[in-house]
């Protein structure tokens, strides 16, 4: 990072459940110093006892510390319930107390060593340099990279919730909301990803979106509404949520409920329709014209897909999308006993929104330590 900076550029490191990303973002003509200082990263990886032991601790006091008001909280339970206790995608990123304290830096450096392995990494450089520069700096760059990779993974579908289903709660106290959120897996929906996009912006994407209309501008029971998928390499999921005010749960968690019933029984109108694709296509348009937002979508394709953006292919799906399709998929993905509940808030608020709604028990969630 030090010596990055010194050049003026800036280092980004992350890890996905499905791959990890080490990136450099700089001066073009400074390319062939930035290359040379990823290829010996990867090829020989500094492994500082110290660094090691301060970064294990802070997790350790983050996950201490983690309350369940914090919102990396719900979204890890959220996540979790998406996907379905017990699958790899349920499992937390940053790993548990249990993982983290017998965790030694020998731990850590044999997995690097396996995980830092030419075979399935890609490079990718975006900006205004030659290409026939880039292939030759690179190959000096990573000359003698060589280690045997970690096998491949399989990842199983998540199992689609059959039946009432409890209902995850997690406390959080004072609370003037009672935070509603549904999620589905999306195993038996493959090859609808554009109606699924559609599906879901028509939900919970913008003030003009299902649950936003229904939740603030009539009763004013909430202030933002939100829908998305989930995306992953094998699977991916259905989230939506809304706050609702915590005097009128029941009421709201009703109006959730019907929402998601009204996607299922009646097609989208026309405006709604145009409305959900001009988002999505949005989305697609800023990728194509902001350096930072070709450079995530080009990393997020190699990562899920194992290649190229498909932003001129999603676009024409997007349009081929008609109303009817989307009623469909939601006759599926919105059917009431696929879905998963989760609530966040005060205890005896979620235990009347849950008994007026019949979501089965009410289940409190400890976080895993």
């Amino acid at each position: 990072r030090r010596q990055v900076a010194e050049l003026g550029g800036a280092v980004s490191a992350f890890v996905q459940p499905d791959f990890s990303s080490l990136g450099i973002s700089g001066y073009a003509q400074d390319l062939g110093k930035y290359l040379g200082l990823l290829g010996e990263a990867v090829r020989e990886p500094r492994h500082g006892p110290e660094s090691f032991s301060g970064r294990r601790n802070v997790l350790l006091d983050w996950i201490e510390d983690l309350e369940s008001s914090d919102p990396a909280a719900l979204e890890r339970v959220v996540v979790e319930a998406a996907f379905g206790a017990g699958h790899p995608y349920s499992r937390s990123m940053i790993g548990t107390k249990e993982s983290l304290e017998p965790l030694g830096l020998e731990d850590v450096v044999s997995h690097q060593e396996a995980l830092l392995a030419p075979a399935g990494a890609t490079l990718l450089v975006l900006g205004e340099v030659n290409a026939q520069r880039v292939l030759g700096e690179a190959r000096s760059a990573f000359a003698g990279w060589d280690r045997e990779a970690l096998p491949a993974v399989p990842v199983p579908p998540p199992a689609v919730p059959r039946g009432v289903q409890d209902t995850v709660f997690l406390r959080r106290t004072p609370a003037s909301t009672l935070v509603a959120c549904v999620t589905r897996p999306l195993p038996d929906v493959a090859g609808s990803e554009a109606a699924v996009e559609v599906l879901a912006a028509a939900l919970g994407e913008g003030l003009g979106s299902r649950l936003s209309l229904a939740l603030r501008e009539g009763p004013g029971l909430t202030y933002t509404a939100g829908a998305s998928v989930v995306r992953r390499r094998a699977a991916s999921a259905l989230v939506a949520c809304a706050p609702i005010a915590a005097d009128h749960a029941e009421e709201g968690v009703r109006i959730f409920r019907a929402a998601l019933e009204g996607l299922r029984s009646a097609p989208l109108g026309e405006a709604e329709l145009r409305r959900a694709k001009a988002l999505r296509q949005a989305a697609r348009e800023e990728a194509a014209d902001d350096p930072d937002r070709a450079a995530d979508a080009w990393i997020e394709a190699i990562g899920l897909r194992g290649g190229a953006p498909r932003l001129e292919q999603e676009r024409a799906e997007l349009e081929r999308v008609t109303a009817e399709q989307v009623r469909r998929v939601a006759s599926t993905v919105l059917r009431p006993d696929s879905l998963r509940w989760v609530l966040s808030g005060d205890p005896a608020v979620a235990a009347r929104a849950v008994q007026a709604n019949r979501h089965g028990r009410l289940v409190p969630l400890r976080l895993g330590r």
